[in-house]
């Protein structure tokens, strides 16, 4: 007969214990999430590592970029820094070839690289403080086309360079009269000396100040300054009927006329009283005076001049260079001088 009850199952048999146990669903349920699976690293060709974590990339080690460098750094730094960044742009899209999945896009953790500044690294910056109303000016200076000489060093023009004993000047000029081309003669061929030689400077290198001419037959200086010709009154240079009020420097002509000018001048009256009251050098000067004015045949109411310490010898033959020594100070006198050489004119 139909059963109205569900037929009484068997009853199984129990183990002795239970395949999952309760503990294990416990921990199961509420056990910590499990970590991350192992990363696996990756490195590029330049370095740097990555760690693939399923499908993205992630920098381990953050790219090193330097910091840019300034404007006056050389241009292969800038060209160097322009290269490292490019390398770092090209690891960021690494992908290993082994990998079959389909490539993803790449997330870095670094910073955008900045760009390159648009700077000249030969461009000078303006860090001097620039004065208004002045402008680049380039300056030369121009050698001078004598330059400035030691005064003490000269030589004296052929025409008077006397040098005992061998070498005579050529000149012979007797100063006892007006310097002319009858008495300014060369003293071999007893012709004129050309004008063109009286007007050659006396010195080398040219002289524009002063020469000062001494003698061992008389105690004062003659100083010759330029164009001294030109202080002659006209008919005393009759013979020289040129201009010479321009500035030169000092001829052979103008120590010729300071010569005679300067010899010319009387005696004054202190510096015959400074020689003695009828001293013997009174007496050789009043002797020396009669034979001048008998020669000439007037000057008698003149008096006794300069030119009578000569004692007859009134022949210029040259100029002996003086060597200018040192004062007990170290100094040097800065006048150039000269001794004169005078002897017997030829017709006595």
């Amino acid at each position: 007969m139909p059963s109205f009850f569900a037929a009484p199952q068997k009853p199984s048999k129990c183990p002795s214990r239970p395949s999952i146990s309760l503990l294990r669903l416990f921990n199961d349920l509420y056990k910590s999430s499990p970590p991350p699976p192992a990363s696996k690293n990756l490195k590029t060709h330049n370095g740097n590592r990555f760690s693939k974590l399923g499908s993205l990339f992630v920098i381990q080690e953050p790219v090193r970029v330097e910091p840019f460098a300034p404007a006056r750094r050389e241009s292969s730094d800038s060209h160097n820094l322009h290269s490292e960044a490019g390398s770092s742009r090209q690891s960021l899209d690494y992908s290993s070839s082994s990998d079959s999945e389909p490539s993803t896009p790449v997330l870095a953790t670094t910073t955008p690289l900045r760009s390159a500044l648009k700077r000249s690294p030969t461009k000078k910056r303006a860090t001097e403080p620039r004065l208004s109303g002045t402008r680049d000016l380039h300056v030369s200076f121009a050698i001078p086309p004598h330059p400035p000489t030691d005064p003490t060093s000269f030589s004296l023009h052929p025409l008077f360079a006397y040098i005992r004993p061998t070498n005579h000047a050529p000149i012979s000029c007797d100063i006892l009269y007006p310097p002319s081309s009858h008495t300014i003669l060369d003293r071999s061929t007893r012709s004129p000396i050309s004008y063109e030689t009286l007007l050659e400077p006396a010195t080398q290198p040219p002289l524009y100040s002063q020469l000062v001419l001494k003698s061992e037959l008389f105690p004062w200086d003659i100083v010759v300054h330029p164009n001294a010709a030109g202080t002659l009154p006209s008919s005393k240079r009759r013979h020289f009927s040129r201009n010479h009020t321009r500035r030169r420097p000092i001829s052979n002509l103008d120590v010729l006329f300071a010569l005679h000018e300067s010899l010319s001048e009387k005696v004054t009256e202190e510096e015959w009283v400074r020689l003695g009251r009828n001293s013997r050098m009174q007496r050789r000067l009043s002797r020396v005076y009669e034979e001048r004015c008998a020669k000439l045949g007037a000057g008698w109411d003149d008096g006794i001049r300069r030119v009578d310490w000569l004692d007859g010898r009134t022949r210029v033959v040259g100029m002996e260079q003086v060597v200018l020594l040192r004062d007990r100070k170290g100094s040097v006198p800065n006048t150039p001088t000269a001794m004169l050489v005078f002897k017997s004119p030829l017709d006595s």
